[in-house]
């Protein structure tokens, strides 16, 4: 999680989380940080896929085109986009 205190205090664009794992009980170790830094505004946007918690699988990669123009922007504006799962 240390990437997000690459440049602190110095402006940067949104920054976009897509976090993905089998089970958000077993899985999502760092649940807390996460919605911390999301909480403070560190990360803009979260968004989070558990692939074995529901009857249909969902993955970070389903995330990604259901938000595809929140992704074009961050881009465009200096963003940051983070993928991990």
């Amino acid at each position: 999680m240390s990437f997000f205190f690459v440049a602190p205090g110095k402006p940067v664009g949104d920054t976009l989380l897509f976090f993905g794992c089998r089970h958000k009980a077993e899985d999502y170790i760092y649940q807390e940080e996460i919605e911390q830094y999301h909480n403070e505004g560190t990360i803009s946007h979260l968004f989070v896929a558990f692939s074995r918690d529901q009857p249909e699988k969902r993955y970070v990669q389903h995330l990604i085109l259901e938000n595809g123009e929140v992704v074009w922007n961050a881009l465009n504006n200096q963003g940051h986009v983070y993928v991990c799962g």
